[in-house]
């Protein structure tokens, strides 16, 4: 039966691991620790390319979906306040029409109440004095423009109404 030896490896200097007199047992772990990190190759911290790569496809898709969201969500908003300003509008002209008799024109109107905050809506109004009849009109201005539900009318029977719309009256008064 024979036996294994190891064949001899070149001689490659280390650190001093055997503890001097002198020294603590703080700086004898120091001093293996080293050795052993010696041999080891060393490990950078941070991304990889391919990594960094993955986060910003990854947030890309999500952009993707998020940001259409976000612009249907403030149209909506902005479509309610057009609602509100349309609903505010025709009470103050029954308002004057209760006091006066009949519907006020469009100039004896005050502008403040012809506008939506945001500047996206133009309120619009047409009176008939002798009909006793007003149509209001929220035209979509700017970023409101591709909105689904056009153009919102109000009328003096309270009738509620949308044109140049892709829903219908009824989606776009209760959305």
């Amino acid at each position: 039966m024979s036996v294994r030896t190891r064949p001899e490896r070149a001689a490659v200097p280390r650190p001093q691991l055997e503890a001097q007199p002198t020294q603590t047992r703080t700086q004898v772990l120091q001093l293996r620790c080293d050795a052993q990190s010696a041999s080891r190759p060393i490990k950078r911290a941070g991304l990889s390319l391919m990594e960094t790569l993955l986060v910003l496809a990854m947030l890309a898709v999500v952009l993707s979906w998020a940001v259409p969201q976000y612009q249907n969500h403030l149209r909506r908003a902005q479509r309610q306040l057009a609602k509100l300003s349309l609903m505010q509008t025709a009470q103050w002209l029954e308002r004057a029409a209760a006091t006066q008799g009949a519907y006020p024109s469009p100039a004896q109107v005050p502008a403040a109440l012809l506008q939506v905050a945001g500047g996206t809506y133009q309120i619009q109004l047409q009176t008939d004095a002798a009909a006793n009849t007003f149509a209001l009109q929220a035209v979509p201005q700017a970023s409101q423009a591709p909105d689904a539900c056009g153009v919102l009318t109000l009328n003096h029977l309270g009738e509620q109404g949308v044109q140049h719309a892709s829903l219908s009256a009824k989606e776009c008064w209760s959305r």
